[in-house]
């Protein structure tokens, strides 16, 4: 996961023990962003398609004062997400 610290900067937390989640065959993996003393909703949808990994970077303007709160936040946006546009998010 360097690739995205490189990609995002260092404010996204990428957790060495990052938990994927597993929805209608996508997978998410919530990486809030630090804002100050908060964090700010962010994380990865990913999804094999016809071979190739496709990953979306998801990040909403909401702020949780804690990382466990974003990262379940970051869980329903981001199966809100898959629900509304399903793959059409890799375009």
């Amino acid at each position: 996961m360097s690739f995205f610290k490189k990609l995002f900067g260092q404010s996204v937390i990428l957790k060495k023990d990052v938990m994927l989640h597993s929805y209608e065959g996508f997978e998410i993996a919530p990486a809030p962003q630090k804002d100050g003393d908060n964090y700010r909703l962010a994380g990865f949808v990913s999804k094999e398609i016809e071979g190739q990994r496709m990953e979306h970077f998801l990040i909403r303007a909401d702020i949780f004062s804690s990382l466990e709160e974003a990262e379940k936040a970051t869980l329903i946006k981001a199966q809100r997400l898959i629900d509304e546009q399903g793959e059409k998010i890799f375009r």
